[in-house]
């Protein structure tokens, strides 16, 4: 299981973000896409305005989501990817419909 920990205090999606694409076209598997963000190539996603991805740490565990979260003492919450794979148009993860 590969484990993703991101640290929170959200950033602006610009320029100091390790995702940012300044192009605003991203190469992903199924051709380009109209996308400032890199994370889309990733197989999780995160809210730009709630976590900061320059604060991340990955790694892999024989653990189970239940064990890491009582070794936090917390209870882990599953995060599915924000866009399906085949969404026509996959826009940067902090997009909101008029920004």
């Amino acid at each position: 299981m590969q484990l993703v920990v991101i640290e929170e205090g959200g950033i602006a999606c610009d320029a100091g973000c390790p995702y940012y694409e300044e192009g605003g076209v991203v190469q992903c598997h199924g051709g380009p896409k109209k996308s400032h963000c890199l994370a889309i190539m990733e197989p999780w996603s995160f809210d730009c305005d709630k976590f900061n991805p320059k604060k991340m740490w990955k790694g892999k565990t024989l653990l189970t989501p239940k064990e890491i979260g009582k070794l936090l003492g917390t209870k882990l919450q599953k995060q599915r990817k924000l866009y399906p794979e085949d969404h026509a148009e996959i826009h940067h993860i902090g997009w909101r419909p008029g920004n």
